[in-house]
């Protein structure tokens, strides 16, 4: 069908000859032609009010139409969205409330879970929730089992900010003078970032962002036109990886059931002062979306 952009010669008609269709319109949506997403450790449908992921509202945004959705609500509820509840105060981790951990904890059990503000493996990550893994502003960091720092890093030097299976994540550091007050402060920030992603049919994707850059964020792939993302859009999808410019100027790739990997540009440190006018860098945003603690070769930086 022409109206259905589902016409002969049409990407979706590819699919047209496969053996699983349906006879009516009807029939395959009983099946699922829908989208279900794990939100705040429920599952919800894409679009409907009565899920609270109506179009437009934060479900929406945040999860639909990013390749991380099933086609119905129990094939949902079988990937991970789970209930999680972390513990900032404490250990800064994330436990299942079906864990060991959770079991072990006896007479507190039943209650411990429901008594703390629950999260699930894909939508509002628990790591997110104890202290997210950010480097901000000239830069300081916060680590992810809750340790902090500060890093200087060398002017016009790049460093590995995330390395792990099938991706690395990268910034360049440039000295940057601003006014704090009555002081000039000789510090540092992130000028650009540049990941790289091997996808699950081994295509080798590189992305660069630059802060002062008018162009926004660009995909490059060898043999492939460069592609610059600027505007706010539907991610760019290339197997298991979607790349995607955000509200703030925030450049997202995310690694399907792995890693969210963000950027984004701000203002310096006290950029109300005069001196300090139009100076930007980036802040960048770390977040696993697995139990990355468990890999074979933990993922390092």
């Amino acid at each position: 069908s022409a109206e259905a952009d589902c016409a002969p010669g049409s990407e979706c008609f590819a699919g047209c000859e496969a053996t699983d269709g349906f006879p009516t319109l009807a029939s395959c949506e009983a099946v699922g032609c829908s989208e279900f997403v794990c939100f705040d450790y429920q599952c919800r449908e894409c679009g409907s009010a009565t899920d609270d992921c109506a179009a437009g509202s934060e479900c929406f945004q945040q999860q639909c139409g990013q390749g991380l959705g099933s086609t119905t609500r129990d094939a949902c509820n079988d990937k991970n969205c789970e209930k999680f509840v972390c513990e900032p105060d404490v250990t800064q981790l994330c436990y299942s409330c079906d864990s060991e951990y959770i079991r072990g904890l006896g007479t507190l059990t039943s209650h411990y879970c429901d008594d703390r503000t629950l999260y699930n493996k894909n939508g509002y990550n628990c790591q997110r929730a104890c202290d997210p893994p950010v480097a901000r502003k000239d830069p300081h960091l916060s680590l992810p089992h809750g340790g902090r720092a500060d890093f200087r890093g060398a002017h016009n030097a790049t460093f590995a900010m995330l390395s792990a299976k099938d991706v690395a994540f990268n910034v360049k550091v440039l000295g940057e003078d601003f006014n704090w007050a009555k002081r000039i402060v000789h510090g540092t920030k992130m000028a650009a970032a540049y990941w790289v992603v091997r996808t699950s049919t081994g295509r080798l994707i590189k992305v660069e962002y630059d802060c002062t850059s008018t162009l926004g964020g660009v995909v490059r792939e060898t043999g492939q036109r460069d592609i610059y993302l600027k505007k706010v859009e539907s991610p760019l999808t290339v197997d298991n990886v979607f790349i995607a410019m955000m509200e703030s100027k925030k450049l997202v790739v995310t690694v399907d059931g792995k890693w969210t990997l963000s950027a984004s540009v701000s203002p310096i440190p006290f950029g109300n002062l005069a001196a300090n006018k139009n100076k930007k860098l980036l802040d960048i945003e770390i977040e696993p979306l697995y139990d990355a603690d468990r890999d074979v070769v933990a993922p390092h930086g």
